[in-house]
């Protein structure tokens, strides 16, 4: 079966990124949103972004902004220690809207 073009009123798919657990994610406990989604939705981040998990359960995470680069920061170790995020760890990230993750 061909495929369907993707007609004006098709909701846009949402912004997602997966980052791979560096080493110097853990050491400097925060996780860098990269450039293209921050491109793409900056302008709407505010200094906490929420963090909704499989089970509906929402952390709050505060962003660091320096020029055009965001970091995770205060909150972003909690998160990772509750769901054992270690060096190799793929965390998928799918952006809803007003900074909710």
């Amino acid at each position: 079966m061909p495929s369907q073009p993707i007609s004006p009123s098709s909701p846009e798919i949402p912004p997602r990124f997966v980052k791979a657990v560096l080493p110097s994610t853990l050491r400097d406990q925060k996780l860098r949103i990269p450039n293209k989604i921050v491109r793409k939705i900056g302008h709407e981040l505010s200094d906490v972004a929420h963090i909704t998990v499989p089970n509906g359960y929402v952390w709050q995470v505060k962003l660091k902004k320096e020029e055009r680069k965001v970091w995770s920061d205060y909150g972003w170790q909690d998160f990772v220690k509750a769901y054992s995020i270690s060096i190799g760890s793929l965390v998928l990230f799918e952006y809803e809207s007003n900074s909710t993750f």
